[in-house]
């Protein structure tokens, strides 16, 4: 059994006081994203194929 952890679980997040208050700054900002639709999407439900794409057998 393989076991894998990314570098976010293994490493201490620090704090100083720009990036809380950045953080609070995002967090309260009432604002809606700009969102723009996706062109040229093709939606892929065919296990073998997404496999395929991934690399699995």
């Amino acid at each position: 059994m393989k076991k894998m952890a990314t570098k976010s679980f293994t490493t201490e997040m620090t704090f100083d006081k720009k990036s809380v208050n950045g953080l609070i700054k995002a967090l309260n900002n009432e604002k809606s994203p700009n969102r723009k639709p996706v062109k040229n999407v093709e939606i892929i439900s065919n296990p073998e194929t997404i496999r395929k794409i991934f690399g699995k057998k």
